[in-house]
């Protein structure tokens, strides 16, 4: 039996690499470590979560799924509270880029590394992702997979990163940070395309909004996004 994941979730979990040891922070009811487990694709996981109401959620449904001895629930603020020498693939989701980040940078501190090494990154915020492409690029990790999904008329970008690339070294362009990496743009899914309309809504209201004071960034922005469409 498999507990029943959106689909967000379950985009997620498709990017999780078969037999990894899996560290599920912010993990609400604990619904993607159990689905891993139960799944086969994991061996072992830790279900993280600052909130001690959710973590009592999770607790329960992993007893309800009688996988106490492979899933931990651990309360902790990101990393603060993990001690684990198997390097692990970290999952985060339901929150925005600037906290990722935030979180990333003290699991990914090297002085820290020995109490909880990482292997790979999945990461799914629900606004800012430039930000998490930028940063984790910074810190010397690639991107292996990125995708994008509609749910409930919100767009979630997913990424994977990894310490070794997936073919050549290839560095993210300004214009990759913003707009997206060649995973999505070479799909050319109906779903990007209208994550690029969706955008470029959003910026011209800015700019009807701001009139002359429309910063340069936002136009560079719209141009690209301007630029993508005309290409499709």
């Amino acid at each position: 039996m498999l507990p029943q994941l959106s689909q967000r979730l379950l985009t997620i979990a498709n990017m999780v690499s078969q037999d990894s040891f899996v560290v599920d922070i912010g993990t609400d009811h604990g619904l993607l470590p159990i689905y891993l487990l139960c799944s086969g694709k994991s061996r072992e996981a830790y279900a993280v979560d600052k909130s001690p109401k959710a973590l009592q959620q999770a607790e329960k449904n992993i007893s309800r799924f009688s996988i106490n001895h492979h899933c931990r629930a651990i309360q902790s603020d990101g990393f603060v509270n993990l001690h684990y020498t198997m390097p692990a693939t970290v999952c985060l989701a339901g929150m925005g880029g600037q906290t990722m980040v935030s979180i990333l940078q003290r699991g990914l501190d090297a002085k820290y590394q020995s109490c909880h090494p990482i292997h790979e990154i999945i990461v799914q915020p629900n606004k800012n992702a430039p930000l998490l492409r930028k940063k984790i690029s910074q810190w010397k990790w690639f991107l292996t997979s990125e995708t994008v999904i509609k749910e409930r008329d919100l767009f979630y970008i997913t990424m994977k990163w990894s310490k070794q690339p997936l073919n050549e070294d290839k560095v993210l362009s300004p214009k990759e940070m913003f707009l997206g990496s060649s995973f999505l743009t070479k799909e050319k899914s109906q779903t990007y395309i209208e994550w690029l309309q969706h955008e470029k809504k959003y910026l011209l209201a800015v700019q009807k909004q701001a009139g002359i004071h429309f910063p340069s960034y936002h136009k560079q922005h719209l141009k690209w996004i301007e630029e993508k469409l005309h290409e499709w």
